[in-house]
């Protein structure tokens, strides 16, 4: 279930062997709404393009044949990429990049705890994300959490907060400029990735081979596959013949894995 305490709303989806999905959803003081565009019962349909490519086409498209577009493409603070469209003989539109696959952070975290995660580790690493009622943008927070210790955790709020201890290097435009922070080790260790970050970060890691992984640019992809169940023994104690040159967080997760393998690496 997603929950957006600031908004008042939370949602639930039922799925079917054929693959749709029905989503119930609940939003407090709806009826000021005036059902408009927020109302009780009946609220949109939402249509799968496939991925953000053709999110963005279809609703230049639209666009360009005279239909207004009430909401641009976004990530959503449950997990999808959608824009939404103006009312079709009534109905509005939710077009979205996933079509029939698992967007929720539900989803998400079973696949990593459960299909992904070394089997030593299951029950004891649990990949986090909520919406985060605290920050003043009400975006969100994430974490990784070691037998219920957060590990890593950071909220989006904090790019803007910590904006004074970042390096004036190469990276810093990036920083500032972008919707989801450059995830590298700095960006881990000041807290600045939130819950989308996280949404992002599996996507990549989900779409692409465990070696793609493990180069990612994106630290945290890195992470979740230096935590992978698909990285034997073997290629754990190759890695350690090179983890000095890693970024210091990511020797950590290395090191909790290691461990929980009962491998003892010659550094």
């Amino acid at each position: 279930m997603y929950t957006n305490e600031a908004k008042g709303f939370c949602s639930y989806f039922l799925e079917f062997d054929g693959g749709g999905r029905i989503e119930l959803m609940k939003r407090r003081g709806i009826a000021d709404f005036g059902g408009k565009d927020i109302r009780a019962g009946y609220a949109h349909i939402a249509l799968g393009a496939g991925s953000r490519e053709n999110v963005n086409a279809l609703t230049e498209r639209l666009r360009s044949d005279g239909f207004a577009v009430l909401g641009e493409p976004r990530v959503t603070g449950d997990g999808y990429y959608e824009s939404v469209i103006c009312r079709f003989e009534g109905n509005i539109i939710e077009i979205t990049d996933n079509g029939g696959k698992m967007a929720a952070w539900s989803g998400m975290r079973r696949r990593l705890e459960q299909e992904y995660l070394a089997p030593s580790l299951r029950g004891r690493i649990q990949y986090y994300a909520t919406t985060y009622s605290k920050s003043p943008d009400h975006e969100g927070r994430a974490a990784i959490r070691l037998d219920g210790k957060e590990l890593i955790s950071g909220c989006y709020w904090n790019n803007w907060a910590k904006a004074k201890q970042f390096s004036r290097d190469e990276k810093y435009e990036r920083r500032m400029s972008e919707e989801f922070p450059f995830i590298d080790d700095t960006a881990l260790r000041l807290g600045v990735f939130d819950q989308r970050c996280f949404y992002e970060a599996f996507r990549e890691f989900d779409g692409q081979s465990i070696e793609e992984s493990l180069s990612s640019d994106n630290l945290l992809v890195r992470i979740f596959a230096v935590l992978d169940r698909r990285l034997g023994k073997r290629r754990l104690l190759l890695l350690a013949e090179t983890i000095e040159e890693q970024p210091e967080t990511f020797r950590e997760f290395f090191a909790i894995r290691v461990q929980a393998e009962g491998i003892t690496p010659k550094y």
